[in-house]
């Protein structure tokens, strides 16, 4: 592995990391200072478990300068055991940077990066996916390579939530509940109403379905649910996300429609 520091202009420094793998260079920078470039390169090559407990420490003390340096880690380690996994904070500002290396991983590895990125983060990879998928189908043919797959694969899998992959629920509108009476879905919706343990969940093309509540009833109107589809109208809760207004409804169901065309599907397997 090779880590070379280059001057830029204004006496700024710029980080290059070559993998050993031979993927695509890791840019870091500018950054202020050698002594900041130094902290990167230890970042890039340095003993795993030493790079974590020193950024464990940079996450307490500098929160928003640890996030780039995880980033760095995540792009020029994967692909990460579970266990590593489980060291890298959730969520993790500007964990984007490193969704190029893992997705060229594995879909596995990008999901977990996903998993860490912000909301906006993740709204701007599901209007990617979106638009990839519309340009796949104007062409009438696939894109080369897995990539696309990969994408799609993880974007039905992030949302805008960690979700339980072992025990995945298809992304679905009101007009497709009726098709997995006694299933397992996901479902995203507006509270019209509360009634006791039963809330009213206005989906994004428009019909209403009775959620029998779990949880806790939630603090914020524009919800997550998963949950056991009881009839084409009505669905008993066992997992909510509450989600933020900014959340784009048009494009969750655009979404669901792709995913469950003959066409594209496959592309949303996990």
């Amino acid at each position: 592995m090779a880590c070379t520091v280059t001057a830029l202009e204004g006496g700024r420094l710029q980080v290059t990391f070559l993998p050993a793998s031979g993927g695509e260079p890791i840019v870091i920078g500018p950054v202020r200072s050698q002594e900041q470039a130094d902290l990167v390169c230890d970042v890039l090559t340095g003993p795993i478990d030493l790079v974590l407990d020193e950024l464990s420490i940079v996450l307490q003390n500098r929160p928003r300068a640890a996030g780039p340096l995880y980033g760095a880690f995540v792009a020029s380690r994967v692909p990460l055991s579970e266990e590593l996994w489980s060291r890298i904070p959730l969520p993790l500002p500007e964990a984007a940077q490193a969704l190029p290396a893992a997705l060229a991983c594995s879909a596995q590895q990008a999901r977990q990066v996903v998993w860490r990125m912000s909301e906006a983060e993740r709204q701007r990879l599901q209007l990617f996916g979106l638009c990839l998928a519309r340009l796949q189908r104007r062409l009438r043919m696939p894109l080369p390579g897995p990539l696309p797959g990969r994408i799609m694969a993880l974007i039905t899998s992030s949302s805008m939530a960690t979700i339980d992959c072992s025990n995945p629920a298809p992304r679905v509108t009101f007009q497709q509940l009726g098709q997995f009476v006694g299933k397992r879905v996901t479902l995203v919706g507006r509270i019209e109403g509360v009634d006791g343990n039963t809330l009213q969940l206005r989906t994004p093309d428009n019909g209403v379905v009775a959620v029998q509540l779990q949880s806790i009833a939630p603090q914020t109107s524009l919800l997550e649910v998963q949950g056991l589809v009881n009839s084409p109208t009505s669905l008993t809760e066992d997992s909510l996300t509450q989600l933020s207004d900014n959340f784009d409804l048009a494009n969750y169901s655009e979404l669901c429609k792709l995913a469950h065309s003959p066409q594209f599907r496959h592309m949303f397997l996990p």
